[in-house]
């Protein structure tokens, strides 16, 4: 946390450097093999207005989509289709659809690039050309290919609950934050707090 109490975006594992593009953040790896954890990105300038830029409508790219929205990312998903749910955060003007297939000139000025499609030599063709742009980027296909990784998060009106599995098992995670947020809505005291 910085000292106005800004919360960066990211939790890093070392601190070699500062963030290209949040000045606030003090710690940063931009060592390929480093991966970091998106946090549940609140805080004045975690990715509040920052372009980031989704690769693929189906239900990774949607979930991706919703997160980054949700932090107050300017959000635009690059599909020929997207989801129904994709597709309601579109009509809301949420989220910006572009209804094409992947263009290197789509990943341009974005701060993050998630590669989400259903090709991992896509995925790791949009990671490579993202991070060349000097994008951060988020192979929703490869932890090895990613600087950014998505948590699992359980978002409450009185807790956020993040669980990572620094990308080796995202399905566990979705398992381990539902049966925390079954927990939570059984929990008693929780309840009489209400």
């Amino acid at each position: 946390m910085a000292d106005d109490g800004s919360v960066c975006v990211l939790a890093h594992e070392t601190s070699t450097a500062n963030h290209p593009h949040n000045p606030l953040c003090p710690l940063i790896d931009l060592a390929p093999e480093s991966a970091w954890a998106a946090r549940p990105m609140r805080g004045p300038d975690g990715i509040l207005g920052e372009l980031c830029v989704v690769i693929g409508g189906g239900a990774v790219g949607t979930r991706k989509a919703a997160t980054l929205a949700g932090a107050g990312a300017r959000v635009a998903v690059v599909a020929p289709v997207v989801t129904d749910e994709l597709h309601a955060l579109i009509t809301a003007g949420t989220v910006q659809w572009i209804e094409a297939r992947y263009q290197e000139t789509h990943g341009r000025d974005a701060f993050l690039v998630v590669a989400a499609t259903d090709d991992l030599g896509l995925n790791a063709a949009i990671t490579r050309e993202a991070r060349r742009a000097g994008a951060l980027v988020c192979d929703a296909s490869s932890r090895e290919g990613s600087q950014v990784i998505f948590g699992a998060l359980c978002d409450r009106d009185d807790a956020t609950i993040a669980v990572f599995t620094d990308g080796r098992d995202p399905s566990h995670a979705r398992r381990t934050r539902d049966r925390v947020a079954d927990l939570l809505a059984r929990d008693p005291e929780r309840e009489a707090k209400r």
